[in-house]
């Protein structure tokens, strides 16, 4: 299914971004659980945009009968396209941070889809909602935590969400 997704990650004013064609909608599961560290956030976007996420990068993929849906395809890498990734520095407010609807304004003026956008700041990602008010998600399972940041409605792990409260690792 053809849903479209952005992915970024915030380091500081500086927004990198790719573009996500396929499963966007199921797409912040994949991140939560298989790109929970900047390291492999950085390795993700260094791809560009991405026909399919997989739960790795992996070395190379097909998009021919061998595609091996555990790894991104990425149009760069396993197409032999041109780069895509979006790069922008944002501005600070007077608190030193960058407003969320400057990364959805500089996100729609590059033409990024903003249905699905999932941005990873610090060490967990959030679903951004248009506008740039914003959702994280569980670490655990991706699943959206709304206004309860340590009850996921997909989750039923008691002792997880305790660890997650008192800043412990399940």
């Amino acid at each position: 299914m053809n849903t479209h997704a952005t992915i970024a990650k915030l380091d500081g004013n500086r927004l990198t971004a790719i573009y996500l064609h396929h499963d966007g909608g199921m797409a912040g599961k994949t991140l939560a659980k298989h790109y929970a560290s900047p390291g492999k956030v950085d390795a993700l976007l260094a791809l560009g945009n991405l026909s399919c996420i997989g739960k790795e990068v992996g070395a190379s993929n097909s998009f021919g009968d061998s595609y091996d849906p555990q790894t991104c395809l990425a149009y760069h890498r396993d197409r032999r396209a041109g780069l895509k990734v979006t790069v922008e520095e944002l501005p600070v407010n007077e608190y030193g941070v960058v407003n969320s609807t400057d990364i959805y304004k500089a996100l729609n003026a590059r033409g990024l889809p903003d249905e699905y956008v999932y941005l990873f700041v610090g060490e967990g990602w959030l679903r951004m909602l248009p506008g740039g008010m914003y959702e994280p998600l569980c670490s655990r399972c991706g699943g959206f935590l709304g206004g309860n940041k340590f009850q996921c409605a997909d989750c039923d792990d008691e002792d997880f969400y305790a660890q997650e409260a008192i800043g412990g690792k399940a």
